[in-house]
This record gives structure tokens, C-alpha cells and sequence, in this order.
């Protein structure tokens, strides 16, 4: 004869997979929030720079600008160099989970300067944003001669 209760085991059985599916759950979307603070950091670095760029082409108070990319921040800064002290710089920091792993402009350096009356730089290149703990995600912004920015 078969009883009718559940047995012990039988319980054990399912709590363990629904401790599996929340696991995994779980992962997903710390994963999924991880990833979307990589766009939404890599759209706000892109950003400044078109900033820069347009304020520099429409000569705003007779000066050029230029960005400074850190591996927790992108700065706006007024003026051909960098100087971290300025009272005038416009700060991006990133959030915890991403980093600027690297900077890959002609010429060197990370700074990108925009030329007044035209947009061009000669600090073209390119910025890669990663996750913190998983650097293989990553994201790439692409600053062209002219001073378009494209994310890829």
C-alpha cells in the first residue's frame, strides 16, 4: 500500500530546486542591472564629450574645451589643457561597477581638446568603458577627426 503524505524527501527535493531557480534568477539580474549601468555610463562619458564639442564649435565664452577621461570619471574642462582644480570643470564619476580600462588617442594622453569654429580634434581615438567584475563586458566610444562620437 502507498501512503498519502508527502514524504520528507519529496520536500527536500523542491526546495532545493526552487533554491536552484532563485539562484539563478538572482544572478540574472544582478547581471542585467551591472549591464545596464555600463550603457547608461558609457551614454553619460559620450555625452559630455558631444558637449564639449558643441560648445567649442559654437565658441560658448570665445574658448575651446576639451574632456578628461580618468578611470572613474570624465571631466568637461574649459580652455587647451586640463586643470583639476578648475572651479569650472563639469564632473561625470562613474558609478562603482565600471571603469574606463582604457584610452587610445593619436597623439597620446586623455585629454580630447575640440578646435574652436570647426569641432575637429586631433585627440581622436577611442575610450573603452568595462564592467569592474566582469572587464570582457565592455563598451567603446569612438571619437572620429571631426568630433563625431559613435558608441559601439
Amino acid at each position: 500500500m502507498y501512503s498519502k503524505g508527502v514524504t520528507m524527501l519529496e520536500m527536500i527535493m523542491v526546495l532545493a530546486i526552487g533554491v536552484v531557480l532563485i539562484g539563478i534568477i538572482t544572478s540574472s539580474f544582478v547581471t542585467l542591472g551591472a549591464t545596464q549601468g555600463l550603457s547608461g555610463n558609457t551614454e553619460s562619458v559620450a555625452s559630455l564629450i558631444r558637449q564639449a564639442r558643441a560648445m567649442t564649435f559654437s565658441s560658448a565664452a570665445d574658448l575651446q574645451y576639451g574632456v578628461h577621461l580618468d578611470t572613474t570619471q570624465a571631466v568637461l574642462f574649459q580652455g587647451p589643457s586640463y586643470s583639476a582644480s578648475n572651479s569650472s570643470n563639469v564632473v561625470v564619476s562613474l558609478g562603482s561597477k565600471v571603469t574606463i580600462s582604457s584610452v587610445t588617442l593619436y597623439g597620446g594622453g586623455s585629454n580630447i581638446i575640440f578646435n574652436r569654429l570647426t569641432g575637429e580634434t586631433g585627440n581622436y581615438g577611442t575610450t573603452t568603458l568595462a564592467l569592474v567584475a566582469s572587464p570582457s563586458v565592455q563598451k567603446l566610444i569612438v571619437v572620429s577627426p571631426t568630433g563625431t562620437v559613435e558608441i559601439k
